[in-house]
């Protein structure tokens, strides 16, 4: 797969998951994380979530990232 399709489809997130990529591409090559993290095309932030570089130079970036986490905490009902 080609780095600019993935940058196109994902760019608008603030934080992207494996899973979420697995789900938009089954057959998706894991080693592609791992070559663009090197390239610094992406940043890792934990096992299995990523950020674009450019996102985080958004002023935006923090309130995206925390918005993020806390749908994903609401989907869990952690707070129930």
């Amino acid at each position: 797969m080609l780095y600019q399709e993935f940058h196109k489809t994902w760019f608008y997130q603030a934080c992207i998951t494996t899973n979420q990529v697995y789900a938009w591409r089954p057959n998706f090559d894991k080693n592609n994380f791992s070559r663009w993290v090197k390239k610094g095309l992406l940043i890792k932030l934990r096992n299995g979530y990523y950020t674009f570089p450019d996102s985080i130079s958004e002023r935006t970036f923090s309130l995206k990232l925390s918005l993020y986490f806390l749908i994903v905490l609401l989907s869990f009902n952690i707070f129930n």
